[in-house]
C-alpha cells in the first residue's frame, strides 16, 4: 500500500497516462491495514482502484468441524467490505479445496451488481503442477506448463461460480487464418495457459451445434446488421434473394478471427470457415471480440473495408438503412479527398488551408454567439463539417479523436482551463481580416 505521497503521485501519475485502474494489496494480517487502506484509497475516484485481499487457501479451509471460515474470519470480510472490492485466493497447489472455499465465499461475497459485492479471483503460486485431463478440440491441445489451470478448468470456474482466474498465459498464433486448434504447441508452450483456450473455455451456447449469435459492429459501436449467407461457391457475385441470416461463430472461427487479425466466422450451409471478404473484396479488419454478461452472444468489433466498404449483401455499409452521422461524414470526407466531382467545395477546402483555418475559426465564433436551440444546432454542424474535413486532410479518422477523448476521460490531474490570450488575439486578428474583405467587395 502506498504509503507516501510520492507513491500516491506515482499512482495518479500511472492513471493520468491511460492505465484504467490501479490495483492494490492489502495485507489482511496487519491489524491496521484495513483503515490504512480505506483512508488513503479517498484520494482516488472509487471507478480508478481496486482493492484487493489476499488470503492462502489454507486459511479458508473447512475446519474438522464443519464451521466454515469460522466467525472471526467472517468478521474480517465483513470489516473489509467497505473498502476491499476484490477478494484473490491464492490456492497454493492445492486446487482439490476450491469447492468448498467457494461455498463458503458465496456466503460473504454478497450478490453481484449489488451494494458491497466483493469480486473473487482465484490465482496459484508456482509449483510442480499435476498433470491436467483437457477435453474438446480447443483445449486438448493447451498446454497449462506448471500454472496448475487448464482452460476447462478456468471455464469451469467461470460458469459455475463467477471466479475468475489470475494466471500465466500465452497467445500461440499459428499463421494468419490458420484456423485449426491451435493452442499451447506454439512459441512459449508450457508458459502457461493458452489464452484463446481460456476464453473459449469460459463461452457458453444452449445450440446443440455449438455455435454463438455474433453480433458485428463497427469501431463507432454501430451494428452493421444481420450477415447475409455467404454467396454460392464460385460466385463472383451476392445472391440477393437470399433472406439476411445472422452471424454465427464457434471455437474455430474465434481462433481463426483472432489468428488472422479479419473477420472470421462459420458458415452453416458450407459447414466450414467464412472469411468475410475473400470474394467480394469487403473484409473486416478485426479491432476486438467481447462477450455480453451472460457469456453467450460475442460482439466483433471491425474496420469494414472495400469498395464500397459494404457489409449487407444489398452492397450497402449496414443492413439497417441509409447512412447517416459522423461516420457517414467521415467516409464521404476521405471518399472526397481521393477523388472529388469539378466544383467541389470540400475539394476547394483539402486545396486551401488557410480557408479552412478561417472557415474553422469563423463557425466557432457563430456557434459560442448562437442563441436558440435550432441555431446552436446549425451551427455546431457547420462547425463539425469543417473540423472533420480538417481531420481528414491531416488523416486522422474519428477512431482517433475517440481514443484522445477517452484518454483525457481518464485523466486525473486537470488543467485550468482558462482562455488563452494570444489565441483569441490571433482568432480576433483572423475575423477581422474577413471583416474587411467582405466590406471591400461590398464598395
Amino acid at each position: 500500500m502506498p504509503k507516501a505521497n510520492g507513491e500516491t503521485d506515482a499512482v495518479v501519475a500511472w492513471l493520468d497516462s491511460g492505465a484504467r485502474r490501479v490495483i492494490v494489496a492489502l495485507d489482511v494480517s496487519d491489524p491496521g491495514a484495513v483503515q490504512g487502506l480505506a483512508d488513503w484509497s479517498t484520494q482516488l475516484p472509487a471507478s480508478r482502484h481496486r482493492l484487493v485481499a489476499s488470503f492462502r487457501a489454507r486459511d479458508l479451509r473447512m475446519d474438522a468441524g464443519g464451521g466454515g471460515l469460522g466467525e472471526s474470519l467472517r468478521a474480517v470480510m465483513d470489516g473489509l467490505r467497505p473498502v476491499v472490492s476484490c477478494v484473490q485466493v491464492d490456492f497454493e497447489g492445492v486446487y482439490a479445496v476450491a469447492p468448498q472455499v467457494l461455498k463458503e465465499l458465496g456466503g460473504v461475497r454478497g450478490k453481484e451488481g449489488a451494494p458491497g459485492y466483493m469480486e473473487v479471483v482465484f490465482t496459484r503460486s508456482p509449483a510442480p503442477a499435476p498433470p491436467t485431463t483437457t477435453t474438446g478440440d480447443d483445449n486438448k491441445n493447451s498446454s497449462s506448463g506448471n500454472t496448475g489451470w487448464s482452460p476447462e478448468g478456468i471455464g469451469k470456474l467461470h460458469h459455475e461460480y463467477g471466479v475468475d482466474v489470475q494466471c500465466p498465459a500465452t497467445l500461440s498464433l499459428e499463421g494468419e487464418g490458420g484456423g485449426g486448434a491451435g493452442g499451447g504447441e506454439g512459441a512459449g508452450a508450457g508458459a502457461g495457459v493458452d489464452a484463446v483456450s481460456a476464453f473459449l473455455a469460459c463461452l457458453r451456447t444452449d445450440r446443440p451445434d455449438g455455435l454463438m449469435t455474433t453480433v458485428v459492429c463497427d469501431t463507432m459501436g454501430i451494428a452493421l446488421g444481420l450477415q447475409p449467407l455467404p454467396p454460392p461457391p464460385n460466385s463472383c457475385t451476392p445472391n440477393l434473394r437470399t433472406p439476411p441470416s445472422k452471424v454465427y461463430s464457434n471455437s474455430s472461427s474465434i481462433r481463426a478471427s483472432i489468428e488472422s487479425g479479419r473477420g472470421v466466422y462459420w458458415s452453416r450451409s458450407r459447414g466450414g470457415l467464412w472469411r468475410k471478404g475473400d470474394t467480394s473484396g469487403a473484409w473486416q479488419e478485426l479491432r476486438g471480440i467481447t462477450v455480453d454478461c451472460d457469456s453467450d452472444a460475442i460482439k466483433f468489433t471491425v474496420w469494414q473495408h472495400g469498395s464500397p466498404p459494404a457489409f449487407c449483401h444489398f452492397n450497402r455499409r449496414n443492413c439497417w438503412e441509409e447512412e447517416r452521422g459522423l461516420g457517414h461524414l467521415e467516409r464521404m470526407l476521405v471518399k472526397r479527398k481521393e477523388q472529388a466531382p469539378e466544383g467541389s467545395y470540400t475539394k476547394r477546402l483539402f486545396e486551401d488551408p488557410v480557408l479552412l483555418r478561417n472557415k474553422l475559426v469563423e463557425e466557432a465564433q457563430e456557434l459560442a454567439e448562437a442563441e436558440t436551440k435550432q441555431h446552436v444546432a446549425e451551427e455546431a454542424a457547420d462547425v463539425t463539417y469543417f473540423m472533420m474535413v480538417r481531420c481528414a486532410a491531416a488523416g486522422v479518422s474519428w477512431e482517433d479523436v475517440e481514443k484522445e477523448l477517452d484518454k483525457r476521460s481518464l485523466k486525473l490531474k486537470r488543467r485550468p482551463g482558462n482562455a488563452k490570450a494570444e489565441r483569441i488575439a490571433e482568432g480576433d486578428k483572423i475575423l477581422g481580416a474577413g471583416r474587411k474583405t467582405q466590406v471591400a467587395s461590398l464598395v
